[in-house]
Formats: C-alpha cells, sequence, structure tokens
C-alpha cells in the first residue's frame, strides 16, 4: 500500500484512528513486523507454502528493503531467501498452475477467482505471492546497484533467461548489467503487479508513463474519500 498511497498510519489494527507516519517510519513500522514474524517461525517452521515461512518473511523484506534502496540488506535477505528454502526454478508456466511448483516461496491461494485479476493476468490460474524468480532479480539488482559484477549477477538472470530461450548475458560492466536486470524484471514479472513500484525504485515513472497521460501528482494515488471520511486524521494526497 505504501508505494501506492505513500506514508501510512503505523498501525497493525484497522480501527484505531491515528495519522500518517513518515515514510521510512512507515517502511521501518513494516520490517519490523516481518521480523518479529520471521523471528517466531524460525522456531516453529511452518512449511505449506499456503502459510508463510522464515523464507518467505526474508523474501518480504527483501523486496522492502530493494524498494527503499537498501541495496546490501536486499542482497542479503534475498540470498537467504534463495538458500535456505528448497526451492528451484520451475520449468516453463507450470509455477502458476500449480502451488506445489518447487519455485513458489509463498502462495496464499489456490486459484484466481476474481474476474478482474482474470482479465489483467493470463499466464495461468495461480499467482504466487513470492517465488524463487523475483528473489534472483532482487539478489541481481543489490549486487548490479552495490558495484558487485561479479558472475554473481549473471549467475541470477541467465537461468531465467535460459528458461525463456534468450541468450545468455556475457557483460560486465554496470550500465549494461543494470539494463539487462531491468529488462529481464519487465519480461519475467509481467502481469505480475511488479512494474509500477520497479519503474518507481528505478525513478522512471514519467518517461515511462507520462506519454499515456501519466502526471506528477499520480506518482500515489488519492486516497478513498471514505477512509477520509472516518479517519479525520489523515489528509489526502497531494493533487486531489
Amino acid at each position: 500500500m505504501t508505494i501506492y498511497f505513500g506514508s501510512l498510519p503505523a498501525q497493525e489494527w484497522l480501527l484505531l484512528r491515528t495519522p500518517r507516519v513518515t515514510q521510512q517510519e512507515t517502511y521501518s513500522f513494516i520490517e519490523g513486523l516481518l521480523s518479529a514474524k520471521a523471528d517466531l517461525q524460525a522456531a516453529n517452521l511452518i512449511s505449506h507454502r499456503s502459510k508463510i515461512s522464515v523464507a518467505g518473511c526474508q523474501a518480504l523484506l527483501a523486496r522492502l528493503n530493494l524498494q527503499q534502496g537498501s541495496f546490501q540488506k536486499a542482497l542479503d535477505l534475498s540470498s537467504s531467501a534463495i538458500n535456505d528454502y528448497n526451492s528451484s526454478l520451475g520449468s516453463g508456466n507450470t509455477v502458476f498452475t500449480n502451488t506445489t511448483s518447487p519455485e513458489v516461496i509463498w502462495a496464499s491461494s489456490n486459484q484466481l477467482n476474481s474476474p478482474e485479476v482474470g482479465f489483467t493476468f493470463n499466464k495461468g490460474t495461480i499467482l504466487p505471492e513470492i517465488r524463487l524468480a523475483e528473489m534472483l532479480l532482487i539478489n541481481a539488482e543489490g549486487a548490479v546497484e552495490l558495484g558487485q559484477l561479479s558472475s554473481v549477477v549473471r549467475d541470477r538472470i541467465n537461468p531465467l533467461r535460459a528458461r525463456a530461450g534468450l541468450a545468455a548475458i556475457t557483460a560486465t560492466d554496470q550500465p549494461t548489467l543494470r539494463t539487462a536486470v531491468q529488462e529481464e524484471w519487465k519480461r519475467e514479472m509481467a502481469r505480475e503487479g511488479m512494474r509500477f513500484s520497479s519503474l518507481a525504485r528505478w525513478h522512471k515513472t514519467m518517461p515511462e508513463l507520462g506519454p499515456l497521460g501519466f502526471a506528477q501528482k499520480n506518482r500515489y494515488l488519492p486516497i478513498p474519500q471514505g477512509v477520509l471520511d472516518w479517519n479525520f486524521n489523515l489528509q489526502q494526497n497531494p493533487g486531489y
């Protein structure tokens, strides 16, 4: 939600009418909740993939830190999610048809029952919340931004490219690898709800979406009026 609406009230219970905190405080609050959940799960790991595991918490923390630009933490957490969970890349689109696919790290639902989701998502009948491919991309992006341009980056994105029937990346310079990783995000995670957050992270929302009518105020969505009416401590996002 913070990607689409900006800073949020830092609260676990929606019934509280509290004001927003800063964006950084929002991220820190979410990180604290996920870290606490990971600690609890570490003591009694639940392996069923509909229940978020330690690796699932690590994966969400990796996603959170990448979005903040905390590349070292994103790299470390995605490495843990990759190494600490018995996952591997599936073949073709089996990850979108079978929740027991070895690529699935966390899938909370078995089927896509929403017509709205089905209209935009055309890869299969299952959309995992977290899968190995995303962790490989987070790991590669973190390494590129940290200037760690060894074979690690290529080892993360080339398996994805090979699965798609694409040629391996052989470049070793940062600009080329950065572009390659960003293009792989676009291709691999298409229609999975990742594109806008990626463009925002790369500061490319205006160049990419401006020709489609995107304005600066659209960086964040308007808060629904019903929410503002209920929580009088909230203020509408600028421009609405």
